[in-house]
């Protein structure tokens, strides 16, 4: 059985990139593609010499192919939840302070 992990959003607009880093990493707008009823952007880039392709939707990363060694590697969200999320996930436990360093 698959292990599913948590899913984490990606804050990096490609479409608000720096002009020089989209160049340096080869990014391309591929236009969008549907996945699982979500419209996505679709990118390239490339990082290391390894092809990338990315699909994004409201800032989160829905699926990458990554190929390196010949091999294509893949991340792909299986479940896509869109909804309120509670507030209280995000309340801090009681004993926990912070220090001004």
């Amino acid at each position: 059985m698959k292990e599913l992990k948590r899913w984490y959003v990606n804050d990096f607009d490609y479409s608000k990139g720096d002009p020089k880093l989209m160049e340096r990493y080869k990014v391309k707008d591929l236009g969008t593609e549907i996945i699982d009823g979500k419209e996505c952007k679709k990118y390239s880039a490339e990082f290391g010499g390894s092809p990338i392709q990315t699909w994004v939707w409201n800032n989160v990363m829905i699926k990458t192919i990554t190929q390196m060694g010949g091999k294509d590697f893949v991340i792909e969200a299986v479940k896509i939840q869109d909804g309120a999320v509670d507030s209280k996930i995000f309340d801090l436990p009681v004993d926990v302070t912070f220090k001004e360093l």
